[in-house]
């Protein structure tokens, strides 16, 4: 065999295995289009009220609902009466909410510094640290009761909650106040590049989590 043979012989069998492996690209592409798997993406356990087997709504189990920021609160079974176990159920809800949402704010700030490092900006450095020291809770301005169940053996469930725009803008607010409190370097461009950073930070929790942890 020549050289010039060698040279073609090399060219079909590379075009055959690209012509190959192309087909095969769009044949699995056409094959997860036309039939996905149907557990992707899926919860493989359904869920179910505590202690039964019987199925229960998903937010039960997960706390959360599309585009919102939620919490569960729960109310065993009780003869009080629906009035009082329901109010009850919707202020556990909400503490559990406020929580997730300080929790959040911390998770921003701990991954601002672990990104940026210390003793690149004294107001930054000074707000963080305030802010993870501060007994402040952010708001739950904008919080509303999605829906509620009640379990088989009586127990209430309620899903409380507010729009991740919402929820985003009140961790914000209190970033934001932090700064504000130093108002010799507010103005400062790092402080305001900052501040825009750790409102990312905290969206992008927000947006991506809805309360969930």
């Amino acid at each position: 065999m020549n050289k010039q043979t060698t040279i073609k012989s090399i060219k079909l069998v590379t075009n055959t295995t690209l012509l190959t492996t192309v087909m095969g690209f769009v044949a699995g592409c056409s094959t997860t289009s036309e039939a996905p798997d149907p557990m992707l993406g899926l919860n493989v356990e359904p869920c179910v009220f505590e202690s039964t087997t019987k199925e229960a709504p998903e937010w039960v189990c997960s706390g959360y609902l599309e585009g919102k920021f939620t919490a569960t609160g729960m109310f065993p079974p009780s003869p009080a009466s629906r009035n009082l176990r329901f109010n009850t159920a919707v202020q556990r809800a909400r503490t559990e909410l406020a929580r997730k949402l300080n929790v959040t704010l911390t998770g921003a700030l701990e991954d601002y510094e672990r990104t940026t490092g210390q003793g690149k900006n004294a107001t930054v450095d000074l707000v963080v640290e305030n802010l993870s020291q501060s007994k402040t809770q952010v708001s739950l301005n904008g919080t509303r009761t999605y829906t509620s169940v009640t379990g088989p053996d009586g127990s209430l469930y309620v899903l409380v909650g507010m729009d991740e725009e919402i929820a985003a803008r009140n961790i914000n607010k209190i970033v934001q106040s932090s700064y504000r409190n130093q108002e010799a370097q507010w103005q400062s461009a790092e402080a305001d590049k900052a501040f825009d950073e750790i409102k990312r930070e905290i969206e992008e929790r927000v947006y991506q989590g809805g309360g969930r942890e």
